[in-house]
């Protein structure tokens, strides 16, 4: 697909769309292994370190790790507070959220940088 995609598009527009691919791609893992796998939090914790190594490898840039990791502490946070406030609950935890979750806050917060800056390659605005 990507022999094809270069052929039409130049390589900076590949190249976005690749990444726009891999998140997407990355985000139905993401969604699918925690559908699958929200019983058994320790194997899900395993699952998303993989994917996480995978993204912070494939977009490895020190952004892309700050990204990271303000998803990883910030996103549980946010988790802690509502929850502590009875806005929802989490089962199969010992804490206040699952052990997965800061994970999948930080493959988030890649996925969501490099789909803005991808969609913003394609559109040829810059700030």
């Amino acid at each position: 697909m990507e022999a094809i995609a270069k052929l039409f598009l130049s390589s900076t527009e590949s190249s976005a769309i690749s990444r726009i691919l891999i998140c997407l791609v990355s985000w139905l893992i993401l969604v699918f292994l925690a559908g699958l796998m929200w019983q058994t939090p320790i194997q899900l914790f395993f699952s998303y370190c993989i994917l996480s190594l995978y993204l912070l490898h494939r977009f490895r840039s020190r952004s892309s790790l700050i990204y990271f990791a303000i998803g990883f502490v910030l996103g549980p946070l946010g988790e802690v507070v509502t929850v502590s406030m009875g806005a929802w609950s989490y089962t199969n935890t010992n804490f206040l959220f699952p052990v997965w979750l800061p994970l999948a806050w930080g493959i988030a917060a890649i996925c969501l940088k490099q789909m803005g800056e991808a969609i913003e390659d394609l559109s040829g605005i810059e700030d």
